[in-house]
C-alpha cells in the first residue's frame, strides 16, 4: 500500500494499541528508506509494528522522517513555539495532539511561516 499511495502520502501516523500517538513519519522519508531495500524493509517495518515492545518502539524511533509523540503539539502551542520546535527537530511537519493525548492532525511549516507573514503584514498595514 505504501508504494501504491507513495506519490500523495504526506504522513503515517502510528498509534499504540489504545489509540494514543506514538509518531509520524515523514511519508516521502520513510517510502523512499524502505523502497531500496527490495520489500526486506516493509515486511521489517510490519514486524516492528506488530511486535510492540520497547525494543521494537527504540528500532522505529530511528527509521527516517520519526518524529514521536514528545515532540507533538497541543492546539494552544504558538505558531512560534511550533516552528522553533520544527527547527529544533529539522523537520516541516509536526503532529497536533488533543487533550487525550489523541492524534487530530498536522501542521506544516510552510503553512505556518505563510500564516505568521499574514499576521505581520496585517499589523503592519494597521498602524
Amino acid at each position: 500500500y505504501f508504494e501504491a499511495l507513495s506519490g500523495s502520502l504526506r504522513v503515517v501516523v502510528v498509534n499504540y494499541q489504545g489509540g494514543k500517538l506514538f509518531a509520524v513519519y515523514n511519508a516521502p522519508d520513510l517510502i523512499g528508506s524502505l523502497r531500496f531495500t527490495h520489500g526486506s524493509g516493509y515486511r521489517q517495518l510490519a514486524q516492528l509494528l506488530n511486535d510492540g515492545s520497547e525494543e521494537a518502539r527504540a528500532e522505529l524511533a530511528k527509521l527516517p522522517g520519526f518524529v514521536g509523540a514528545d515532540n507533538a503539539l497541543k492546539k494552544s502551542t504558538s505558531k512560534r513555539e511550533a516552528l522553533a520546535r520544527m527547527e529544533s527537530l529539522d523537520t516541516d511537519i509536526l503532529p497536533v495532539l488533543n487533550e487525550d493525548e489523541r492524534f487530530i492532525g498536522t501542521v506544516g511549516r510552510s503553512k505556518l511561516t505563510a500564516s505568521l507573514i499574514l499576521a505581520v503584514t496585517k499589523q503592519l498595514e494597521d498602524r
